[in-house]
């Protein structure tokens, strides 16, 4: 055996991480002759340089009896801030031979209290600002008669935002009857809002003169708002949009760069551009609002040369200088940028720029939350794509189209007299005139004035442009200013995203599946900068729990979500719980929102899932006093029949086509799902008695679905398909019920003529209920059509992510309604949990994936399927081909592990695969042939 792929903390070399007990993991690989290859123990070294491991001066476990390789706890000699570690391990396996010693590993400390930083948040004064855009009239109208909480109830926003955006919060919900602090008492809302300015980005900039013979430079940094550092005229690492989107008020990330390479002897120069970002930019609130959290951008940024002598540092502080003046002239998330190269200050960010004009730093002392270490991995541009054609509908208006909806920026190369204005709008599709659509731009609540907008005015000659602190959802750009007809090499597109590793590949012999398959991990990709959103383009772009929740099976099959979850997950369960004992709509919560079954059980839901993916149990135990509050809260608001009763569903099942089922029954299989979760939760952590009560409760709320909720011939009451998919999916028919439900079931999707007509809610379950009712046939069918509504219409059409809606374009209606109409959404992408999970038959059977199943269901409709996924213990495969009276099925089963096939044929036996099976096949792979029965 071999080991490879050693993580800390999910993540390779991280840099700055603030926990003092992280979490070791590794991966074990085996030649293709290997046979029942199990670790049997593991020794672990870890020391503060690589060369200090003959005798480890942290920690030296010897060996550890366990097959364990992942969520192994650092246990050595306590960390402190700064500290670097070096560690490595080897296994022993069930025949008693050592393998060699893996790869080293590194890691570092962060700056682990709060007296370590040193540096001050810097600012500069300016009176200089642009006014926010403003709601249409019929929107201020409706708020200045209604309130803002008209439908949803009022905001809440105690502990979530600033104290200027309590008060705005106050006046929407006309609720405000102490002095107001930052308003004129006498303004009405409308004129309120029109007080406020965004800032302008800033630049500042500070020269020093390195320490003599520095041995290492660390450089510490983040922002309230976005920046990029540069030093000596370089980018400081190659992260986008840090320090990403947290609850300011709870938490902020801080970045860490080893910067030793980037320092020269002598004099050098440290700067930074800054943005407003989620922080005081402007956000979509029902109405939107600006300055959510703060009203200017602030820098932190400490950086740290350690020398023989002693340590060095360079900190943010009032000897900086910095302006607003520069060409960056606008940058917001929504809207876009202005870039006026003419008054770009070239030079700023190296030795020897004149700066004797701009203004001191000032030091601010803002209200913020805990410096934290960035867990998830950054955003990064992780493609470039180059345009397939350039259209000119209009004189003078080129299109470039790019083949592929996705989210990141562009970079354009101009040759253009001085002064000329350049305009790039970005969108997803098309008018029928060739330019590029913008109505779905506006969910209705925000004005219409521009989103996804570029304007560059150029300095005269040849230049480069690429946006710095805004993205685009977008296939195509359409183009004004260019005083010529551009090439299509003139501009490139840059996909953005968290830099997460692809862990899950399907494909299948029918090639619209395939496509699916790829457009949902596009939509995926897309939808996760940071956070998990629910559109890239229009004026939301928020962490929507629900959306995250209903896709997150999928998500964690197509991308190592490990370490992107462990930090969306607190966003859930620690600043997004509100007072009222629910978990919000959205993570970063914002204020809005009400309680929304299937969007506040994310907070219980998500951690669960990470745990059975993952194994992780530490993000139980960081969050179960939240869950279980929750829980609770649930328990107390049953009825006397032990359910949820007929109201408080919230959204319900969203955007559904007629086919969802009543909110008493989507409550009430809530409930039950959410008791289930948290009988294993509190039994993974040992809480046995909590653990019992809480499978009590499961018991007796299943009882009551049981005998309220499905009638004697098998209906479930007041409900379509919906009800029928989270009866069967979520184990709520008892076994006397089944044949009947299930025969209702059928019933119901021949209703809507074997298509589809589940929202948000039922969607990510249709077909797996359908599965687990026997139903695989119809299952199948339903895949596979090809009209609308259907997974396969939008591919059909051309699509290449997810669509938001079923209809969003029909060939009969054109576009759908525009207030709601995004072409990037991942909802209706959780098909992709069937796709692995039953086509391809791979489901964890314990935490963590040391047993798993495949059970895959073969044929009806394909000849053939290929599936992998990643596991945090190495990669499982299986592709199985069905010839008609002869089907193959090759397996992959990662060393150290254990698999439980079932084939579909044969008596349903499981087969227990340990590492490989018997029969090979020429790949390589484990195989199995046999007849049909």
């Amino acid at each position: 055996m071999k080991i490879a792929n050693l993580r800390t903390e999910y993540q390779r070399e991280p840099l700055g991480i603030d926990r003092r007990n992280p979490r070791f993991s590794w991966e074990l690989t085996a030649e293709t002759w290997e046979r029942d290859k199990f670790q049997h123990a593991y020794w672990i070294q870890a020391a503060s340089d690589e060369h200090l491991f003959d005798a480890p001066d942290l920690w030296d476990t010897g060996f550890i009896e366990g097959s364990e390789t992942c969520q192994i706890r650092y246990q050595g000699s306590p960390l402190h801030s700064r500290q670097r570690v070096f560690w490595r391990v080897c296994v022993r396996d069930e025949r008693g031979v050592i393998t060699d010693w893996s790869p080293t590993a590194s890691f570092s400390v962060g700056l682990l209290d709060r007296k370590d930083w040193k540096a001050s948040w810097i600012g500069i004064e300016s009176d200089d600002g642009l006014p926010p855009f403003e709601p249409a009239d019929k929107v201020w109208e409706s708020i200045e008669k209604n309130g803002w909480g008209k439908g949803w109830g009022q905001a809440k926003y105690e502990g979530i935002l600033g104290e200027e955006t309590e008060e705005y919060l106050k006046i929407v919900n006309q609720e405000l009857t102490c002095k107001p602090r930052f308003h004129n008492p006498s303004l009405s809302i409308r004129q309120m809002f029109r007080e406020k300015k965004l800032a302008r980005p800033r630049y500042v900039r500070r020269e020093f003169t390195a320490a003599k013979e520095f041995s290492k430079a660390v450089l510490y940094a983040t922002a309230l708002g976005l920046y990029e550092l540069y030093i000596n005229g370089e980018k400081v690492g190659d992260r986008i949009l840090s320090p990403e989107w947290t609850s300011y008020n709870r938490r902020v990330q801080y970045q860490t760069y080893d910067v030793t390479p980037m320092l020269r002897r002598g004099v050098n120069t440290l700067s930074a551009r800054l943005g407003n970002g989620w922080y005081c930019g402007m956000w979509q609130f029902w109405p939107q609002m600006p300055h959510l959290y703060g009203r200017e951008p602030l820098l932190l940024a400490q950086l740290e040369m350690e020398t023989e002598e002693g340590r060095v540092l360079v900190v943010s502080d009032d000897n900086w200088k910095g302006t607003d003046q520069g060409g960056l002239r606008f940058s917001g998330l929504y809207e876009g940028e202005e870039f006026d190269a003419r008054m770009e200050p070239r030079g700023f960010d190296q030795n020897g720029f004149d700066d004797s004009l701009w203004k001191n730093a000032v030091i601010r002392r803002p209200k913020h939350g805990k410096l934290i270490w960035q867990r998830s991995e950054p955003i990064r541009v992780t493609q470039v794509l180059r345009a397939v054609a350039v259209t000119s509908p209009k004189n003078k208006v080129y299109v470039f189209d790019f083949g592929q909806n996705l989210v990141g920026r562009i970079k354009i190369k101009v040759d253009a007299p001085e002064g000329t204005r350049i305009r790039l709008f970005h969108n997803e599709v098309l008018n029928a005139d060739g330019t590029v659509y913008r109505e779905n731009l506006s969910a209705g609540h925000m004005t219409r004035a521009p989103h996804q907008t570029l304007d560059y005015i150029c300095a005269g000659g040849q230049e480069a442009y690429c946006p710095y602190f805004t993205y685009m959802g977008f296939r195509y750009v359409e183009v004004e200013g260019l005083p010529y007809e551009p090439l299509p090499d003139c501009m490139e597109a840059q996909v953005i995203h968290t830099d997460f590793a692809e862990t899950g590949a399907f494909s299948c012999s029918d090639p619209l599946v395939s496509k699916l398959a790829m457009n949902i991990k596009w939509s995926q990709r897309g939808n996760m900068l940071g956070i998990p959103t629910d559109c890239p383009q229009r004026d939301e772009r928020c962490g929507y729990t629900g959306d995250g929740q209903f896709f997150m099976p999928t998500g964690l099959y197509n991308m190592d979500l490990a370490a992107f979850n462990s930090k969306w997950i607190r966003d859930i369960c620690q600043d997004s719980f509100r007072r009222e004992g629910y978990f919000a709509d959205h993570a970063p919560d914002f204020g809005a929102g009400r309680r929304n079954v299937g969007w506040q059980e994310a907070g219980v839901i998500c951690p669960y899932l990470q745990y059975r993916c993952y194994g992780d149990t530490d993000i139980l135990a960081e969050n179960y006093e939240a869950m279980v509050q929750f829980t609770m809260g649930l328990h107390e608001k049953a009825d006397e029949r032990g359910l949820q009763g007929k109201d408080g569903a919230g959204n319900g099942d969203w955007l559904n086509l007629g086919g969802g089922a009543s909110h008493e029954v989507i409550a009430a299989a809530y409930y039950i799902r959410v008791l289930d979760c948290m009988a294993e939760i509190a039994r993974a952590l040992d809480k046995d008695a909590d653990a019992d009560s809480l499978q009590a409760l499961a018991v007796q709320a299943r009882a009551a679905f049981a005998d309220h909720l499905i009638d004697g011939e098998g209906r479930i009451s007041d409900s379509s398909q919906t009800g029928y998919a989270l009866a069967f999916a979520l184990g709520l028919v008892p076994h006397g019920k089944r044949e009947a439900a299930a025969y209702q079931f059928k019933k119901e999707m021949e209703r809507f003529e074997g298509r589809l007509a589940t929202g948000f809610i039922g969607t990510p379950l249709l077909l797996p209920a359908l599965h687990a009712a026997g139903l695989d046939d119809m299952a199948y069918r339903v895949l596979l059509r090809r009209d609308a509504p259907s997974w396969l219409y939008p591919v059909r059409m051309g699509a290449t992510t997810v669509w938001e809606r079923w209809d969003g374009y029909t060939e009969e209606k054109g576009y759908a309604d525009s207030g709601m109409n995004s072409f990037n959404h991942y909802a209706f992408g959780s098909v992709g949990e069937y796709l692995f999970s039953v086509i391809g038959g791979i489901k964890e059977r314990s935490p963590g994936y040391g047993e798993f199943y495949i059970r895959p269901v073969i044929g009806r409709g394909l000849s053939w399927a290929k599936v992998s996924f990643h596991s945090i213990h190495g990669e499982i495969f299986v592709f199985w081909t069905d010839r008609g009276k002869v089907a193959e099925v090759e397996v992959g089963v990662p060393v150290n592990t254990r698999c439980y096939l079932t084939l579909p044929w044969g008596g349903g036996d499981d087969f227990v695969l340990r590492a490989v099976l018997v029969q090979e096949s020429s790949s390589g792979q484990p195989m199995i042939r046999r007849d049909r029965i």
